[in-house]
C-alpha cells in the first residue's frame, strides 16, 4: 500500500552510515509510522546503520478514524509496539510495563485492566492507560536455637527499604552472642533495612563459656569478620576478608595470624590481635618511540600508585616530535603523568618538512574529544572525534569542514579544519492522570523551558487538591 525511498540506496552499508527513509503512500492510503527495528512516525526518517535491520513502513486507508493512546507510568515505563502518534481503528498494540529498580509491576489501570505483561490491546477509541508499580516485597526468615527473636514490625513480607528491629532473647542458661546469616553484628536490639529476602540467625551459647576478644587492625584497607561479635566463645570459627583502599593491595597477615590467604579462616581460642598489611600497587610503563626516543624520570621497571613521572621526547635527525598517543594525549614536551595503572604510551614523530595543519573544535551545549589530541597534525593524520552532550541536550550533527551525524566520527586531516558539534535541547513531555476528572492535555516542551501549570481538572462532587508529584517550574 506504499513504497519507501532509500537515500543512499545500496545493497549494504558500512557501520555508522546515515540513511534517509521516505515513505510514500499509494492513492487512497496514508503513512502511519514505522515498525520493526525502528519506531515512530517521523517522515522522512534518518537512521544510523549499526547492524542488520528490518524496517516496515505502515500504511492505512484514508478516512479511517484514528485515535490517541496516552500512556502513564510512575516508578516505571511503558514500551509500545508499534509506536505511532495515533492509531487507526482496530490496530493491535502490545504494551510492556518496565519497572524502575526496586519496583515491580502490579496492574494496568484506566482503559485497560489486569496484570498481564506484556498486554495486547485493540485501539477502538482514544485511550488512557496507566501502568501501576509497587515497591518490591521481601521475606524475612528468622532462626533462633536456645532463645527467641522478636521482630518489630512483625509482618509476613516487607516493602523494599523497610526498617525492622530485631531483639534476641536467650533461654535460661544461655546468653546471646550475636547475629549471623545475612547480617553480622552483636547489637541487641539490631535494626536492619530490608532490601532483599533475608535469612538471619540469632546465636546463643551456654552461660559461663569462656569468651575471647578479636582485635582487627588495618591501615590502608579494612577487615570484615564473619561472624562479627564483640567477643567469641572458645572454638568459634571466624572468616576474615580483607579489602584494600584505592591504590593499595593486600600483602600479608601479621600478629596472631600469618600468610597471604584472603579470605582467611581462624579459630578463636584466646584473645587475638590480627593486622592486615598493605602496600601501594605497582605499575609498568610501556613506552614506544619510532624515529626518536623518550627519556623517563625517574626511570624504573615499576612505579608505585600515584607516582609522578616526567616523559621527554627526543626526535632523531630529520624528524620532529608531534605528540603523545595511547594512554595519554597532547603535545606537551616534557610531559608529566601520574601513574595509576599499567600504561602504554606512544611518542609520535614525523619527518621534518611535512605540512602541518590545525584542527579547531567548537561545541556549545556539549564537548568534543579528539584522539589523538595534538596542537597540530601532520597531513594525512587520522583523528577520531567524539561528541558528548550536556545534560538535557542531544547531539544532532557535525558542521563546518565535515558533516553527518556519525558519532564517533573519524576524519583525515589534510588542511586546516574548523569543525563544530551541534546539539539541540531534548524534548520531553508531562502527562496528567486526573483520576476520573476532566481531561488535561499533555505538556510537551524542551528541556529547561519554563512550564505553565495546566488548569485544575474538574470532577463532580470533589475538590481538586493538587498534582502528585507537583508540576515542576521547568521541564526536567
Amino acid at each position: 500500500n506504499g513504497d519507501v525511498l532509500v537515500d543512499p540506496d545500496a545493497d549494504e552499508y558500512e557501520h555508522g552510515s546515515e540513511v534517509t527513509l521516505t515513505a510514500e503512500a499509494e492513492d487512497g492510503y496514508v503513512f502511519v509510522g514505522w515498525s520493526g527495528d525502528v519506531t515512530g512516525s517521523a517522515n522522512p526518517l534518518t537512521i544510523t546503520v549499526e547492524r542488520d535491520m528490518e524496517i516496515i513502513a505502515v500504511f492505512e486507508e484514508e478516512g479511517v478514524e484514528r485515535y490517541v493512546l496516552e500512556l502513564n507510568a510512575e516508578n516505571g515505563s511503558i514500551t509500545v509496539d508499534p509506536n505511532f502518534n495515533d492509531y487507526a481503528y482496530g490496530t493491535v498494540v502490545e504494551l510492556t510495563a518496565e519497572p524502575n529498580e526496586v519496583y515491580e509491576f502490579t496492574q494496568w489501570r484506566g482503559d485497560a485492566e489486569g496484570d498481564e505483561n506484556p498486554l495486547t490491546i485493540t485501539v477502538e477509541r482514544n485511550m488512557v492507560i496507566e501502568a501501576e508499580f509497587s515497591l518490591k516485597r521481601y521475606e524475612l526468615t528468622l532462626t533462633a536455637e536456645n532463645g527467641d527473636i522478636t521482630a518489630d514490625p512483625d509482618l509476613e513480607e516487607y516493602e523494599h527499604g523497610s526498617e525492622v528491629t530485631l531483639t534476641a532473647e536467650a533461654a535460661d542458661g544461655y546468653v546471646f552472642v550475636g547475629w549471623s546469616g545475612d547480617t553480622s553484628d552483636s547489637k541487641n536490639p539490631l535494626t536492619i533495612t530490608v532490601e532483599r529476602d533475608m535469612d538471619i540467625v540469632a546465636v546463643f551459647d551456654e552461660a559461663g563459656v569462656e569468651r575471647y576478644v578479636l582485635e582487627l587492625n588495618a591501615e590502608n584497607g579494612s577487615i570484615k569478620a564473619y561472624p562479627d561479635y564483640i567477643d567469641y566463645p572458645s572454638g568459634t570459627k571466624v572468616l576474615l576478608i580483607v579489602e584494600a583502599d584505592t591504590g593499595f593491595e593486600f600483602t600479608q597477615w601479621s600478629g596472631d595470624a600469618e600468610g597471604e590467604d584472603n579470605p582467611l579462616e581462624i579459630t578463636v581460642e584466646r584473645d587475638m590481635v590480627i593486622e592486615a598489611e598493605f602496600s601501594l600497587k605497582r605499575y609498568s610503563l610501556d613506552i614506544t618511540a619510532e624515529n626518536g626516543d623518550v627519556s623517563v624520570a625517574p626511570d624504573a621497571d615499576e612505579y608505585e600508585h600515584g607516582r609522578d613521572v616526567t616523559l621527554t621526547a627526543e626526535a632523531e635527525d630529520g624528524y620532529v616530535f608531534v605528540g603523545w598517543s595511547g594512554d595519554v594525549t597532547g603535545s606537551a614536551n616534557p610531559f608529566t603523568i601520574t601513574v595509576e595503572r599499567d600504561m602504554e604510551i606512544i611518542a609520535v614523530f614525523e619527518e621534518e618538512g611535512v605540512e602541518y595543519y590545525t584542527l579547531t573544535l567548537d561545541a556549545e551545549n556539549g564537548s568534543i574529544t579528539a584522539n589523538p589530541a595534538f596542537d597540530e597534525y601532520p597531513s594525512g593524520t587520522e583523528v577520531t572525534l567524539r561528541a558528548e552532550a550536556d545534560t538535557g541536550y542531544e547531539f544532532t550533527r557535525w558542521r563546518g569542514d565535515t558533516s553527518g551525524s556519525a558519532n564517533p566520527l573519524t576524519i583525515i586531516v589534510e588542511d586546516d579544519m574548523d569543525i563544530e558539534a551541534e546539539f539541540t535541547q531534548g524534548t520531553f513531555f508531562i502527562a496528567f492522570d486526573s483520576d476520573g476528572g476532566s481531561e488535561v492535555d499533555t505538556i510537551t516542551q524542551q528541556y529547561g523551558t519554563e512550564i505553565t501549570a495546566p488548569d485544575d481538572p474538574i470532577k463532580e462532587g470533589h475538590t481538586f487538591d493538587g498534582w502528585y508529584p507537583a508540576v515542576p517550574d521547568s521541564m526536567p
